[in-house]
């Protein structure tokens, strides 16, 4: 017996209760480019305007009414923005579902990008059948033909795709 348990047992403190702890959920915030065309940032200082530049529709965070990147930037850099020009990102977000061609394109892009590896998994299947039979010759011309054709389709479709996107 351990002495642990034997303090539990003469003392009877019971089972210790768990403490549950819960991941408080960061809100992630941008500040809209309105900041820049107010009477608020035509007060600012010039450095200040520089900060305020730098924050303009990129994820903040908000530290005791202070934007910054993170909570080291918004103690050296941070600059004190009213409310109405700072947007949480999860409206934004909200806002731009379902939007632009990546969403359009993407089901069909990573299908063919999958593909290819079908694709590449069969000719190899069908050059091993193509050795064991003793076709070592036609094997490679199979091999060089798919190098030849696909890939240079495949990175021309991958120019292609990141165009669109």
């Amino acid at each position: 017996m351990k002495y642990k348990d034997v303090i539990n047992e003469m003392y009877d403190f019971g089972e210790p209760e768990k403490i549950v702890e819960y991941e408080k959920p960061t809100k992630k915030y941008t500040l809209s480019e309105g900041i820049v065309e107010s009477s608020y940032y035509d007060n600012l200082t010039p450095m200040d305007k520089y900060n305020i530049n730098r924050y303009v529709n990129k994820e903040v965070k908000l530290y005791d009414g202070v934007i910054g990147f993170d909570k080291s930037d918004a103690i050296a850099n941070g600059v004190e923005v009213p409310f109405k020009y700072i947007a949480t990102l999860e409206t934004i977000n909200e806002q731009k579902i379902n939007e632009g061609p990546a969403y359009e394109y993407g089901n069909q892009i990573s299908k063919i990008d999958k593909l290819y590896d079908v694709y590449w998994d069969a000719v190899k299947d069908l050059g091993r059948t193509l050795e064991k039979k003793g076709l070592r010759k036609e094997a490679k011309q199979l091999y060089l033909t798919y190098r030849k054709q696909v890939s240079k389709f495949s990175q021309w479709f991958s120019k292609f795709s990141g165009g669109l996107m």
